[in-house]
Formats: structure tokens, C-alpha cells, sequence
């Protein structure tokens, strides 16, 4: 089966995921069990250009969001499965107003961060996170969230 095939076909799983997790080392094994439903895939990989090419490709795909929170790790998932829609639908279940904070450090809390009234970066953050932020805190190690929370919440 063609990657681009498999990725065009995507469909989001209905059902709630039970808690299993699928470890493949050989990518073909992972395309052709077709006992398997994805919601979202994660893959771990060190070489540096490799991952920078996927994104790249998958980029172009209309049907899925591609995201990482490590410079080592790249996310797939549905277009719609990423943290600002989450935060969306937890907000309208609850019948609650959208969070007015947000704090993120990495690509995959983006979504979240667009959607907040303030957006706050970890001063660990990648650069371009900290850039689409209203503010930069204190990093994961110095208790930013705590700092962040302090200072603009409490």
C-alpha cells in the first residue's frame, strides 16, 4: 500500500481508544495490519533530516495535522485533533467560557495557544512558539507554570 494512499484514507476512530499502545519497528508491518485503528501515530526518530522531510511531506496532506513537542518526535493525527479544538469542546461541554490563558512550550500546544485570550511560553520554548506568544515565563525547570499562574491568573 502507497504512505500517500494510507494517509489519504485516514478515517478518525468513533469510538473511545482503549488503552493499548502499538510499538512497530518496520513500517510495513504497521501499514498493512489491518486489525489496527489510529487516532493518532507518534514516531520517534533522531535523524534530524529524515523527520524534517516527513513534515515536510505530510504537510500537504489536507486531511491530518502534523505537529511535535520534541525536536526528536513528529505527531500525526486527525485535522481536527489537536489541543485548540479539545480545549474548545471541553469549554462548550462544560458550558464554560474559553480559557482566557494558555501556557505551552513546544508546536503541539500551538492550537491551544491561538485560541487563548493571553498565550504564555515556557522560556524553554522552540523560538517560534515563544515569538507567537503574548509573554514568555519562567522555563520548566524554574516552576514556570506556577510563576505564569501566579502572576496572571491568581
Amino acid at each position: 500500500m502507497e504512505h500517500s494512499k494510507f494517509v489519504n484514507n485516514y478515517k478518525p476512530q468513533k469510538k473511545p481508544l482503549q488503552s493499548d499502545l502499538n510499538f512497530f519497528t518496520n513500517y510495513n508491518d504497521l501499514l498493512l495490519n489491518n486489525r489496527l485503528t489510529f487516532n493518532k501515530f507518534f514516531i520517534l526518530t533522531f535523524h534530524i533530516q529524515r523527520r524534517k522531510e516527513l513534515i515536510s511531506t505530510l504537510h500537504h496532506v489536507s486531511n491530518i495535522a502534523v505537529t511535535s513537542s520534541s525536536p526528536f518526535n513528529v505527531e500525526i493525527m486527525h485535522k481536527d485533533g489537536h489541543k485548540g479544538i479539545g480545549l474548545r469542546k471541553m469549554a462548550e461541554y462544560y458550558n464554560i467560557p474559553i480559557v482566557e490563558v494558555a501556557i505551552g512550550d513546544n508546536f503541539n500546544g500551538v492550537p491551544m495557544l491561538e485560541c487563548a485570550g493571553l498565550s504564555i511560553a515556557m522560556d524553554n520554548a522552540d523560538i517560534q512558539v515563544k515569538k507567537m506568544c503574548d509573554t514568555v515565563t519562567l522555563s520548566n525547570s524554574e516552576n514556570g507554570v506556577a510563576h505564569a499562574l501566579n502572576l496572571y491568573v491568581l
